[in-house]
C-alpha cells in the first residue's frame, strides 16, 4: 500500500478507537459508580449488623468480666470475611482487647493496648477511613459498658470496580478490532485505485507520455497530490533522518555518566553533556564557542570572563595541566591523565580521570576532539579507606602476634617477681624493687589486653572500676602531651559508684577525647574533664536505671552540623593530611557501645565542644570467694607442655611448693610421649596453644585419644576472646583456660578447680 492509505487506516483506526474507548470508559465509569454505591451500602449494612452483634455478645462478657472468653469469641468473629480489626474498649476509650486479621493470615491479638478516640454520641458512628468502613458501636447492658470498634474491609468494592473496568477494556479492544476489519473491507477497492495512481506518479520519469485511467473521486485527487509531492517528501524524510541521528547522539551523550566535551579543530567548545555541566557548574550555552584552553584555565587570558572559575590541575603540584585537547588535535593520538583535580564553578574540588581523543570523519580527517573526564572522588576515598583498613588489619595481626610473645615475657617477669614478693618481707631491700616490677608487669598486661580488645573487636573483659581513679591516671599522662597554653580543669564528683568496665579502654576514651580537644585549641584554651552520677536533668535515650557521666569539653573551634553528623564515622577527620587517621572518635564510640553506654555531643562553631559519655552502673555480682593459702595446696602429678623454657620453669617453681609433682615437656610431640608413658600417674596436663610442629589443639585431641578422661588446662598468650580455638577446646572438654601472664593464685586456683571436677 502507498503512503496515503496507511495514513487513512491510521486516522480511521484512531477515530474508531477513540469513540469506542470513550464510550466504554463512560459506561464503565457510571456503571461501576452505581454498582459500587449499591454494594457499599450493602457492606455498610452488613458491617453494622456484625458490629451490633459483637456489642451484644461483648456486653455479656463485660458484665461477668470474662475477658479471656471474650478474646476467644472475638478471635472467631475476626475470621468473618472482610473483618480486618476488632477493638473493645471501656467507656474512656482504653482498649481491652485488640484483634487484627491481616490478609493471608489468621486473626491475632495485638498487645500494647492503646487508647481509641470514642464518639461523642452514645449512639455510635460509621465512617470511611483508609478504604475501610470503621464502625463504633456502644456496648450497653442497662448502661454504657464500653465500645466496639470494627474495621471492615472495602476490598470487595475495589475488586468489583477492577473487574468491571477490565471487562469494559476487553470489550473495547474487541470492538476496535472488529471496526478495523470492517474498515479494511470497506476501503479496499478505493485503496487499490489509489495505489495504482501512486505507482504511476512515482514512475513518471520512466513513463513519460503514458496515461493511466483515473477514477474521479476526492480520495483519488488527494492521492494524486501526495504523489506529486513525492520529491519533497523524500527530502523531508532525509532531513528527519538527520535530526533523529542528532537526537540519538544527544540522548547517548546525556546518558553517559562521564563528562564529555567536544571541540572543533580550533579547540572551541561545540558540545557538552549534562554530566560535564554538573561537574563544571556551567551550561553548554554559557561556554559554547569559547576555547577550551580558556574555559579550563589551561592558559591565563586577561579578557577571559571565566578565568580561574573552574580548571584542571595536578593533584600533587597543584599547577595547571598540559593542553590535552591541543595535543590531541596536533598529534592525532589519544591522551590520558590521572591524579588531577577539577575545580568547578562553585569552588568544589573533585578528583578526576580524563582522556582526550580526536574526532575523525569518514575520510580520515580530524574534525575536532573530545575530552572525557570522570569524577573518581568517591572511588579515591574508598581506595584510601580500604588501604587504611588493610593497614589497621595488618597492625591488628601484628599486635596480636607481638602481644602473644610479649605475654610470654610478662609471664616470667610477673611470675618470678610474685615469687620474690612471697619470699621477701616488707622490710627486705628486695621487696620494693620486686613490687615495682610486679606492678609494672601487671600494667603491661592490662595494656596488652586493651590493645587486643580494640584490634579484635570481641567481647571485652570487665571488672569493677573507679572512674575517678582512671581519670586521675589519664590526666597524669595527658600533662605530657597537652601544651602549656591549655589549662586542664578537673571536676570529679566524690562517692561515684563503681562501674563494670575495662579500665584501659575507659582511659583510651579520655585520652582520645582530650587529644581531640587539644587539636581544636591551636591558640590555647581550657580543657575541662568532669565526672558525675547521672541525674534527672540528663535526658538521654537509654533504658538504664542509673549511670555515670564522663564529660570532656574545650573552648576551641567547635563544629558545624555537617561535621557533627560525620564525626563518629570511621576514617572521617577534619585534620590535615597525615595528622589524623579518623579513628579516634570512632574508637571512642566503639568502646562506649561495647560498655552499653551512650555519647552526647554539643558543639557550635567558635563556641567549643563538649562530649558527654554515659556509662551504666552495673549491679553487683557474686564474686567467687578467693581461696586461702592452705586451700591452694594440692597433690598429684602435673605435666606442663610449653615451648618457652622460662614458662615451663616458672610453672615448676610455682607448683612444687604447693605440693605438686611437675613434669616438663618442650613441645607437643614430647608432651604426648611423656603422657603415653605416665598416663596413669599424671593427674592434669597444662599445655600451651601456640607451639611449633604440634600445637595445643592437636595435643589435646591426642591426649583424649590416649585417655578419654584426661584433664587438660589450656595456656596461651592470646586472650580467650581473640582466639576461637580456645572456645572450641573448652566446649570439647578442656577443664579451663589460663591467659599469660598469670599469677601464682590464678594457676593454683585453676588446677584446684579442674582436679575437683568429676
Amino acid at each position: 500500500m502507498g503512503l496515503m492509505p496507511r495514513r487513512l487506516y491510521g486516522h480511521l483506526l484512531l477515530l474508531v478507537s477513540l469513540i469506542l474507548t470513550l464510550t466504554f470508559l463512560s459506561y464503565g465509569h457510571f456503571t461501576g459508580k452505581r454498582q459500587a454505591e449499591v454494594y457499599l451500602k450493602a457492606l455498610k449494612l452488613n458491617a453494622e449488623v456484625i458490629a451490633n452483634n459483637l456489642a451484644i455478645s461483648c456486653a455479656n462478657y463485660l458484665v461477668i468480666r470474662d475477658y479471656a472468653a471474650m478474646e476467644v469469641f472475638l478471635l472467631r468473629s475476626a475470621e468473618l470475611p472482610d473483618v480486618r480489626r476488632i477493638q473493645v474498649s471501656d467507656t474512656d476509650g482504653k482498649v481491652l482487647t485488640d484483634i487484627v486479621h491481616n490478609t493471608g493470615s489468621s486473626p491475632a491479638i495485638l498487645y500494647g493496648l492503646p487508647s481509641i478516640k470514642i464518639p461523642s454520641s452514645a449512639k455510635g458512628s460509621l465512617q470511611i477511613e483508609n478504604d475501610q468502613i470503621v464502625i463504633y458501636q456502644p456496648i450497653t447492658a442497662g448502661s454504657l459498658l464500653g465500645w466496639v470498634k470494627v474495621n471492615y474491609s472495602m476490598d470487595t468494592v475495589s475488586d468489583m470496580k477492577r473487574i468491571l473496568w477490565r471487562n469494559s477494556l476487553l470489550i473495547g479492544i474487541a470492538g476496535i478490532l472488529v471496526s478495523f476489519v470492517l474498515i479494511l473491507i470497506t476501503l479496499r477497492p478505493p485503496i487499490r485505485a489509489i495505489k495504482r495512481l501512486t505507482d504511476f506518479a512515482r514512475k513518471l520519469d520512466d513513463l513519460k507520455g503514458e496515461q493511466i485511467p483515473v477514477e474521479h473521486s476526492f480520495i483519488e485527487i488527494e492521492q494524486l497530490g501526495e504523489s506529486l509531492n513525492h520529491a519533497s517528501l523524500e527530502l523531508y524524510s532525509a532531513e528527519r533522518k538527520l535530526v533523529e541521528e542528532r537526537e540519538r547522539l544527544a540522548v547517548t551523550l546525556r546518558s553517559i555518566g562521564d563528562g564529555v566535551v567536544a571541540t572543533d579543530t580550533e579547540g572551541r567548545i561545540v558540545l557538552m553533556n549534562k554530566a560535564a555541566e554538573a561537574l563544571t557548574g556551567w551550561t553548554v550555552e554559557e561556554v559554547e564557542g569559547k576555547p577550551l584552553r580558556e574555559v579550563f584555565h589551561i592558559t591565563e587570558v586577561e579578557d577571559n570572563p571565566l578565568r580561574e572559575v573552574f580548571h584542571i590541575i595536578n593533584e600533587e603540584t597543584r599547577k595547571p595541566i598540559e593542553d590535552l585537547v591541543g595535543k590531541v588535535l596536533k598529534t592525532g593520538s589519544i591522551g590520558v591523565h590521572y591524579n588531577h583535580f577539577l575545580t568547578s564553578r562553585d569552588g568544589t574540588e573533585r578528583s578526576i580521570a580524563d582522556s582526550g581523543a580526536p574526532i575523525i570523519d569518514k575520510g580520515g580527517k580530524i574534525i575536532g576532539a573530545v575530552l572525557v573526564f570522570r569524577d573518581v572522588t568517591e572511588r579515591r576515598k574508598m581506595e584510601a579507606q580500604l588501604l587504611r583498613s588493610q593497614r589497621i588489619e595488618a597492625v591488628g595481626t601484628l599486635a596480636s602476634g607481638i602481644a602473644h610473645d610479649f605475654n610470654n615475657l610478662l609471664s616470667a617477669i610477673m611470675g618470678y617477681s610474685e615469687i620474690m614478693l612471697e619470699m621477701a618481707k616488707e622490710g627486705d631491700p628486695f621487696y620494693k624493687p620486686a613490687n615495682i616490677i610486679y606492678n609494672a608487669a601487671e600494667r603491661g598486661t592490662e595494656l596488652v589486653k586493651g590493645m587486643l580488645t580494640i584490634t579484635q573487636r570481641k567481647k571485652i573483659e570487665t571488672k569493677p572500676v573507679d572512674i575517678n581513679e582512671v581519670t586521675k591516671h589519664s590526666i597524669e599522662l595527658l600533662r605530657r602531651t597537652i601544651p602549656e597554653n591549655i589549662e586542664i580543669i578537673t571536676k570529679l564528683e566524690e562517692g561515684i559508684p563503681l562501674i563494670m568496665a575495662n579500665s584501659t579502654q575507659i582511659q583510651q576514651v579520655i585520652m582520645n577525647l582530650s587529644i581531640n580537644a587539644r587539636d581544636a585549641m591551636p591558640d590555647g584554651g581550657i580543657l575541662t574533664i568532669e565526672t558525675a552520677v547521672v541525674s534527672a536533668e540528663d535526658s538521654i535515650p537509654w533504658d538504664k536505671d542509673s549511670g555515670v557521666k564522663l564529660s570532656v569539653s574545650d573552648t576551641g573551634l567547635g563544629m558545624d552540623e555537617d561535621t557533627k553528623r560525620k564525626i563518629f564515622d570511621p576514617f572521617f577527620t577534619t585534620k590535615e593530611e597525615g595528622k589524623g587517621t579518623g579513628l579516634g572518635l570512632y574508637t571512642v564510640h566503639l568502646i562506649t557501645s561495647n560498655h552499653g553506654g551512650y555519647i552526647n555531643l554539643y558543639s557550635e562553631p567558635n563556641k567549643g565542644t563538649r562530649f558527654s559519655v554515659y556509662l551504666p552502673i552495673t549491679k553487683a555480682v557474686d564474686i567467687e570467694e578467693p581461696l586461702k593459702a592452705e586451700e591452694l595446696m594440692g597433690s598429684g602429678t602435673i605435666l606442663v607442655i610449653d615451648d618457652d623454657a622460662h614458662i615451663r620453669e616458672l610453672c615448676r617453681d610455682i607448683l612444687r611448693p604447693l605440693g605438686y609433682r611437675v613434669l616438663l615437656a618442650g613441645d607437643g610431640s614430647e608432651g604426648i610421649d611423656v603422657f603415653k608413658m605416665m598416663k596413669d600417674e599424671i593427674s592434669l596436663v597444662i599445655t600451651d596453644i601456640i607451639m611449633p610442629k604440634i600445637g595445643g589443639s592437636e595435643v589435646f585431641q591426642a591426649l583424649r585419644i590416649i585417655k578419654p578422661d584426661a584433664k587438660v588446662i589450656l595456656l596461651s598468650g592470646y586472650s580467650q576472646n581473640g582466639f576461637t580455638d580456645i572456645d572450641k577446646l573448652l566446649k570439647s572438654g578442656a577443664k579451663g583456660f589460663i591467659q599469660k601472664p598469670f599469677t601464682r593464685y590464678a594457676i593454683a586456683q585453676a588446677i584446684k578447680k579442674a582436679l575437683s571436677e568429676e
